[in-house]
């Protein structure tokens, strides 16, 4: 009899997970802001989104839309029931002396109207 060895590649639970940055959420629009030209290389669009938390609560919730995603926004009126496809992005201000402090921003992906 031949015995045969079986090697096994193990990964860590971290290794196999993948993660993903995407979210969907859907509300009505209050606000829908004009377009802003930051630079050369960067604009960007504001739209304001009603939506509930789990306690029924209002939140008033900015998503921006960056550069060619602003497109996204061009048939989006306020009044209007839309999803948007986000992700997050955080950014780190550190001042000698003070605590770091950290800011997410919702960018927008896409925005469908319902």
């Amino acid at each position: 009899m031949v015995k045969k060895s079986i090697i096994i590649n193990l990964k860590t639970i971290s290794e196999m997970k993948q993660q993903v940055n995407r979210f969907d959420i859907s509300g009505r629009v209050l606000e829908l802001g004009s377009p802003e030209r930051i630079s050369d290389k960067f604009s960007k669009r504001t739209v304001i989104l009603e939506v509930f938390d789990a306690r029924g609560s209002v939140n008033e919730v900015p998503y921006e839309f960056v550069n060619a995603n602003m497109d996204q926004l061009k048939n989006v009126r306020p009044g209007d029931w839309v999803t948007i496809n986000h992700q997050q992005r955080a950014n780190k201000k550190e001042k000698e002396g003070q605590p770091v402090r950290r800011f997410i921003t919702l960018e927008g992906i896409s925005c469908y109207i319902e």
